[in-house]
């Protein structure tokens, strides 16, 4: 870095990045959990292999 104004923006650019990961990290949690919760599909698929393997 050739002068400090150049290093602040460096600095700058790399906290958003990361505040911009944690907030799609945010995203795919929250969307995981709402697509674990209403999802019964997973016990009709358990119960229908059990029949196939009697």
């Amino acid at each position: 870095f050739k002068t400090l104004p150049q290093l602040r923006e460096a600095l700058a650019a790399r906290r958003q990045a990361a505040s911009q990961k944690a907030k799609k990290a945010k995203q795919r949690q929250t969307k995981t959990k709402t697509a674990q919760k209403p999802q019964p599909p997973d016990q009709k698929q358990q119960e229908q292999s059990k029949q196939d393997q009697e």
